[in-house]
């Protein structure tokens, strides 16, 4: 299988405390990601949710996230997309992000999408995405897609998480707030085709709630 990887990553620096060690930091992380793949990382004036500096990453692939799944569930190792040398697709890209966020503790990923061929996976918080939540999340979403199609087929969106508050499911997208792994083992967000056809996917439980999230 061949794929091709590009990135594009804001970022928004609101301090100036540690901005030369951390600026160089990004850079380097520039120059690791850029001799693999094509990268355009360069700072932004967009709103600020948690520390210091906040990121948003936007990954592109050619691949198919049900491909993935398929492949793995028919032979390869359930966790190769991450853990193994020969992995498909992303474990260098991961261990890369891991690394850099758990040496800049001043540096939030807020938002991390994952733009497959068919998927679009959307990952929201603010620390610790890379090192902790998307490792986790991965082999989960790989073990249950095939739960998550309905009439219309496959969702062409996961957000992850969402959370539910007086009954209502919400993406706590831009609360700043450092969310637990449990919620992001609890609900998903499931979109297909249109923010008007919107479905809550209850992990534990293995199945599809009819009611749709903000």
């Amino acid at each position: 299988m061949n794929t091709d990887i590009a990135l594009r990553v804001f970022y928004k620096g609101g301090g100036t405390s540690g901005l030369s060690d951390t600026q160089k930091k990004i850079d380097d992380l520039k120059r690791e990601i850029q001799k693999n793949h094509i990268a355009s990382i360069k700072p932004t004036d967009g709103p600020q949710a948690g520390g210091l500096f906040d990121a948003i990453v936007n990954v592109f692939t050619n691949v198919s996230l049900v491909d993935v799944a398929t492949i793995i569930r028919d032979g390869f190792a359930f966790d190769l997309i991450i853990n193994r040398e020969k992995s498909i697709l992303l474990k260098p890209l991961i261990r890369i992000f891991s690394e850099f966020e758990a040496s800049t503790p001043e540096f939030d990923f807020t938002r991390i999408v994952f733009h497959f061929d068919d998927i679009e996976l959307v990952f929201v918080g603010t620390q610790n995405l890379f090192t902790s939540r998307i490792g986790l999340i991965f082999p989960q979403i790989i073990e249950q897609i095939g739960n998550l199609d309905v009439d219309d087929g496959i969702p062409t969106k996961i957000n992850i998480p969402v959370l539910k508050d007086d009954n209502n499911f919400f993406s706590p997208e831009g609360d700043g707030e450092t969310h637990s792994i449990e919620d992001f083992q609890s609900f998903w967000g499931l979109e297909y085709g249109s923010r008007y056809d919107r479905k809550v996917y209850d992990i534990k439980n293995k199945t599809i709630i009819h009611e749709s999230w903000d």
